[in-house]
């Protein structure tokens, strides 16, 4: 996993190091993405089946316009960390990440490893129900 920082929604910084030893799910959406707020309340069933374990998600959105992204995230309720990258697909995260569409997701292991690219939900719940603590 490419290691990075952006700015939550309070403008503090956020980490992909502080996600170490959880089994982490970085998503990349945006507020004008149809698809992927269709998929944020799938995403939302599975973190409050396991937030009270070693499960984390990170999304990162790509709007332009933070009261746009702020507005999307309240509507959606996305009670995970949640981060801003304004320089949208030219983002050398997004470059790292080779994420040319989205939504985007990446499950990452407890080492930081990259497991799974777009995995389904049903992939995603599987994998952690054999892996979370």
């Amino acid at each position: 996993m490419m290691n990075f920082m952006l700015p939550n929604e309070n403008g503090v910084i956020i980490s992909t190091n502080q996600f170490r030893g959880s089994i982490l799910l970085l998503d990349f959406w945006a507020s004008w993405c149809e698809p992927c707020r269709k998929q944020i309340p799938e995403i939302t069933k599975v973190f409050e089946k396991y937030k009270n374990k070693n499960f984390k998600i990170l999304s990162i959105s790509l709007d332009k316009d933070k009261n746009k992204w702020l507005s999307a995230s309240a509507k959606e309720k996305i009670q995970w960390d949640n981060v801003l990258e304004v320089e949208e697909f030219s983002s050398c995260i997004l470059k790292g990440y080779e994420v040319n569409t989205i939504p985007a997701t990446f499950l990452i292991d407890l080492d930081g490893i990259i497991i799974a690219e777009n995995p389904t939900i049903q992939e995603l719940d599987n994998y952690l129900i054999e892996n979370v603590k």
